[in-house]
């Protein structure tokens, strides 16, 4: 399962005899009383990816409060937006509770691999963890951390010898604080380049 292989079960039955028969099913099928073949699991899905630049990823909500769930979107700025329907949403957050009790709702979705996030509860804690694991906020915070410290590097590099310095590549927001940067210590900074190898330039004033 966790190689994304469907498992091989085995359908038995036992007569009033108390044997026990084998019911031959289809190769990686599993009867109906089951739980769905792909599985569900709290956390990332490994085959949901980042969005590309202006794209937004689709969210189904099941069981999960859809105010809270839109709420925690506008708040931590990610590009995502509610779906009306599974079928049209890049990915699924589910609540256990909703799983547990009604698997096969959610049978022909995780079957079709569409990525599933599940949670325990519809607390905003919940919600917002959900959110920050499906987009790695925290990944995104590092890479924002590194980019500003290669900008003030650069920024006393240029102060000491006078030579303008090209910073690697980044995302708007990111070249933003570091335009910010270059101007606090009176520096001349602009962008080059088209993305995604858009990057700012620092020179003196």
């Amino acid at each position: 399962m966790l190689r994304g292989q469907a498992p091989r079960p085995e359908h038995r039955e036992r007569d009033s005899a108390g044997t026990i028969s084998v019911i031959p099913t289809a190769r990686g099928a599993a009867p109906e009383s089951r739980l769905p073949a792909a599985p569900i699991a709290d956390g990332v899905e490994p085959t949901l990816r980042p969005p590309g630049r202006g794209s937004v990823i689709r969210i189904f909500p099941y069981g999960v409060s859809r105010s809270r769930l839109d709420k925690a979107i506008r708040l931590l700025h990610v590009p995502a937006a509610l779906s009306k329907s599974w079928k049209d949403a890049d990915a699924i957050v589910a609540l256990k509770a909703h799983v547990r009790r009604e698997p096969a709702r959610l049978r022909e979705a995780i079957e079709s691999h569409k990525p599933t996030f599940v949670i325990r509860s519809n607390t905003r804690f919940q919600v917002e963890g959900v959110l920050r694991e499906m987009f790695d906020l925290e990944g995104q915070r590092e890479l924002e951390a590194e980019a500003l410290t290669e900008a003030r590097e650069a920024i006393e590099r240029v102060l000491a010898s006078g030579e303008p310095i090209e910073l690697r590549s980044q995302s708007a927001p990111i070249r933003r604080r570091q335009h910010q940067l270059a101007e606090a210590a009176r520096l001349r900074s602009y962008s080059r380049g088209a993305d995604p190898d858009r990057h700012v330039c620092i020179a003196r004033a």
